[in-house]
Parts: structure tokens; sequence; C-alpha cells
């Protein structure tokens, strides 16, 4: 009885053996990777939104389109994407680089952040009434925002002459909403951005106007 125990376990581990060789010589098995894209909703209708949009972008759209029949409706949403890149880089704080880019800071809600819209790129100039004056020097445009705790700067924005970035909020203290345009094809598109940071990635979904 014993033997035929033996005998029938040699069997078995051989058809095992067999099995794993065709295995390895057939189709190989693929292990997915994941995937980093997010799905998000299609548009954007917490109070947040609507609130920041009315109090803020809504004159900015009135001066872009000039006309006041144009409202946030009119745009649609396009995309979305997660930018894990987190390109960051040490930021120098004081109070000349606040004083001359205040026109292009601001400051979160809990004034522990700020949103650069305008210093990359770009020499401090004195007029002759001693002001500061911006000159932009690069074509390319990065938004960033700058801890103030740990001095760290982490770009949430970077593009070519294409696009232009003319206004940008804070939602709440982790959401900043960006309006501009892109030129595409000898038009100005105008678009929105919420960019959303968290410790990982910036998540970003980007609105466009859809009537031309």
């Amino acid at each position: 009885m014993n033997r035929i125990l033996v005998i029938a376990f040699a069997i078995f581990i051989a058809s095992c053996n067999s099995g794993n060789k065709k295995r390895d010589a057939g189709d190989s098995v693929e292990i997915p990777t994941p995937d980093t894209v997010t799905t998000f909703s299609g548009v954007d209708s917490s109070s947040e939104f609507l609130d920041s949009f009315s109090s803020n972008l809504q004159p900015w759209l009135d001066q872009t389109m000039k006309n006041p029949q144009v409202k946030l409706r009119d745009f649609k949403y396009a995309e979305n994407w997660v930018d894990d890149s987190l390109v960051t880089t040490k930021q120098n704080i004081d109070k000349d680089f606040l004083k001359s880019y205040q026109s292009v800071l601001v400051y979160s809600p809990d004034e522990k952040k700020v949103l650069d819209l305008g210093s990359y790129g770009t020499v401090i100039t004195k007029t002759k009434k001693g002001e500061s004056s911006i000159m932009h020097g690069e074509p390319d445009i990065e938004i960033a925002v700058i801890d103030l705790r740990t001095k760290k700067r982490r770009r949430i924005f970077f593009s070519g002459p294409g696009s232009l970035i003319e206004k940008g909020f804070w939602m709440n203290d982790s959401t900043v909403l960006l309006a501009g345009k892109n030129h595409e094809q000898n038009a100005e598109i105008p678009m929105l951005w919420t960019i959303t940071l968290n410790d990982k990635a910036n998540l970003i979904t980007r609105y466009e106007y859809t009537l031309r």
C-alpha cells in the first residue's frame, strides 16, 4: 500500500511540473500596473466653487468676453488628471520678496501658504518714483504655492506661451482656482482649473468655455 502511495505522489508531482513548464512556454501573465489617473465628477457644483466663481471670477469673465450673458454654465468639464511629480524647490521668503511681488501673491485663508501667480522668470526693477516693477523675461508660465513655514515652493501649474493665467484664488486652504486662456488656432479660449493639493499629488480638473 505504501509503495502505491509513493508512486501516486510521484505521478502527481510530475504532472504539476509539466503544467508549470507549459505555462512558462505559453502566454505570459501580465501584471497590471497601478494607474495614477483618478476620475472626478464632471462639473463642480459645490457651494465653495460657485461662491468663489461668483465673487472673484465673474468680473474677470465679463471683462474677458465683453458679454454679460456669458456665465459659469457656459464652461464644460474638459479633463482631469493627477500630477504626482511634486516639483518643489526652496524659496527665499523675506520682506523684500513679499513686498516686491505682493501684486502677484495671494494668501491662503489660514495665511500659512501663498499662491504665487507671477514671480517665475521675472526681474524686479525700480521706477523713477522708487516703486517696484515686475519685468517678465521667461515665456513659460509657472504657478506655485509657497509654504511660508517650510519655505518650500511647490509647482502646481506649468505651461509654455500658449497658455495664460490671469487670475487665481483660494477656494479653501488646500484648493486653488485658476482662470486664464489657451491660444488655439488664432482663438483665445477661456479656461478654468481647480487644483487640490494633498501630501502626494496635485489633483487637477480643467473646464473649457464651449460657446464660440
